[in-house]
């Protein structure tokens, strides 16, 4: 029956040391070429489990994952292997490199030497990184030497390519931009007109350059804006207190608003939208009309009504909501007219659904120290931060305290790792030390010496009490190493907050997460089968003693 039992939790021991080494992840190191040289920063590598087209994990060589003296051209991919077999690509190139993917490093011992190689792709082809292409530019996934490419059915800037007339509005033709077939100098004509010439509208995908020759004092010119795919303004009225010439108006949608204005609006944003101007002044407008439209369908997206719809203008240093009045709507848009003082950025958003609170007008100023001069105490760094402004507000506090669990990289090489195969192999050898008394005890033990001279009947008794007694206190001296070497089991995995992290457990020695739930199931598992021994040595024990 002891037998059994014993068997049954060998058993359980192999068990649980394959369900803790079941975390399947590879490790690849080693160096990128492109062209023949190696790769500068910036360029990104992907692996693939199993040929997906999805990359499982990403790096970009020079990233802030690597030391600053890290090599050139260095890179290190640690791959969760969920399938069988695993490929690399280089900025979208596939390397062509296939391999099992395994756990443990493919790399030869602290030598970084799995190297990728790729050759950078021609004009034309086929593209997703502009570091894929010797020309330096991916333009709508195609390869070029230059910010447009002629014959990928888009007409961009400055581009002139009647192959991508597809690319333009009906009407209009790619030439220098989307412009009105048949006016050339890639202008379509539009508005009003003084003295013979005519306000010019330059049509081009995101934006509309307007140039307007003379208004009068105290009269208006009034503006149409043909629609476009992101220029949500149709019409532009503008009128001046004084004469003015040579008016040059750009409106531009851009994707996010600059560095120098702190704050959005509270309301759901549509377009933000940007208006520079030459040879006029806001001290010159008397009023600016401006007649815009929203899509439908953005509306329904965003939970947005058409009547909360309203016109924005960034104005000593607030957003100043403008007098938005609707106009009218067809299947596809509704469309609306503001009233502006002046031209600077706009905002075409909804109304906040509550009282807006007051704007902020102080700006936070916040200094700290830098995190390379703070100490980490019990695994964690702090610093105190402190705004010059004296604002009163957190807004954009920097963190004061954050977890020193990090993978430190020096020159490419992981510093300070803690072999896990030390702790596996001397806590194994504990193991085998108790089996060997467990069942080689009586030879090594005095006291029992006197069981030798009872024959053979004696012999059929089995393994002694004494043994299991010894063998169990021997087993349970392992989680003392354990302690002694890693400390408190169950503070160091509260810094374990992804899989693949480490923690430092003193004198900068790191040791992985991984690695550190091994032995904390060793050491549990080491207690328990310890108790197990003893307390069957202890049955047997007053077992053999009724029997004398």
């Amino acid at each position: 029956m002891i037998n059994k039992i014993m068997v049954s939790f060998f058993l359980t021991f192999f068990l649980v040391i394959t369900l803790v080494e079941s975390t399947n992840v590879g490790t690849w190191r080693g160096y990128v070429y492109t062209s023949g040289s190696l790769a500068a920063d910036g360029i990104y590598v992907t692996a693939h489990v199993d040929n997906s087209s999805s990359a499982s994990t990403t790096t970009i060589i020079g990233g802030a994952e690597y030391a600053s003296t890290s090599p050139v051209g260095y890179y290190s991919l640690d791959v969760e292997c969920t399938g069988s077999q695993v490929n690399f690509k280089v900025c979208g190139i596939n390397t062509n490199i296939y391999e099992s993917c395994t756990s443990g490093p493919h790399y030869n011992g602290t030598q970084p030497n799995f190297n990728l190689t790729v050759t950078k792709l021609s004009d034309g082809a086929s593209c997703s990184y502009s570091c894929a292409c010797s020309g330096g530019y991916c333009v709508h996934n195609y390869c070029s030497s230059g910010s447009t490419y002629c014959g990928d059915s888009y007409c961009d800037t400055g581009e002139s390519c009647t192959a991508d007339n597809s690319g333009c509005s009906s009407g209009y033709s790619c030439t220098n931009g989307c412009v009105a077939s048949g006016v050339s100098g890639g202008v379509s004509s539009g508005g009003s007109s003084t003295g013979g010439e005519t306000t010019k509208v330059i049509i081009i995908k995101g934006n509309a350059n307007i140039t307007v020759p003379s208004i009068a004092a105290g009269k208006m010119s009034n503006i149409s804006i043909t629609k476009t795919e992101d220029v949500a303004f149709r019409q532009f009225n503008i009128s001046v207190v004084n004469a003015v010439s040579n008016i040059k108006i750009i409106i531009i949608k851009i994707s996010n608003l600059p560095s120098s204005i702190s704050k959005t609006i509270e309301g759901k944003v549509y377009h933000y939208i940007q208006i520079t101007k030459e040879n006029i002044t806001d001290e010159n407008i008397g009023k600016v009309y401006i007649k815009f439209a929203v899509s439908k369908s953005w509306l329904t997206d965003n939970g947005v009504t058409a009547s909360d719809i309203r016109l924005y203008r960034w104005s000593n240093n607030i957003w100043n909501e403008l007098t938005t009045t609707y106009l009218s709507e067809d299947s596809t848009e509704v469309f609306y007219q503001a009233e502006s003082p002046g031209l600077s950025y706009f905002i075409i958003g909804s109304k906040p659904s509550a009282a807006p609170s007051a704007p902020i007008i102080c700006t936070e100023s916040w200094s700290c120290p830098d995190w390379s001069t703070i100490p980490c105490v019990d695994n964690y760094q702090t610093r105190t931060c402190t705004d010059a402004s004296n604002c009163g507000t957190t807004i954009n506090k920097p963190a004061e305290s954050r977890s020193c669990v990090e993978e430190e990289i020096e020159k490419g090489i992981i510093a300070n790792e803690v072999n896990w195969m030390f702790y596996t192999f001397s806590s194994l050898i504990l193991i085998l030390v108790a089996l060997f008394i467990l069942f080689f005890g009586k030879k090594i033990i005095p006291t029992l010496s006197e069981h030798f001279k009872r024959g053979k009947a004696e012999k059929k008794r089995g393994i002694s009490g004494e043994s299991f007694i010894v063998a169990g206190t021997v087993v349970m001296v392992t989680p003392s190493i354990f302690y002694i070497l890693l400390g408190d089991f169950v503070s160091l995995l509260k810094h374990c907050d992804l899989p693949l992290s480490s923690v430092n457990i003193g004198n900068n020695v790191m040791i992985s997460c991984i690695e550190l739930r091994f032995d904390y199931v060793m050491t549990y598992f080491c207690l328990l089968f310890g108790s197990i021994l003893i307390i069957l040595g202890l049955i047997k024990k007053i077992r053999e003693q009724k029997k004398i």
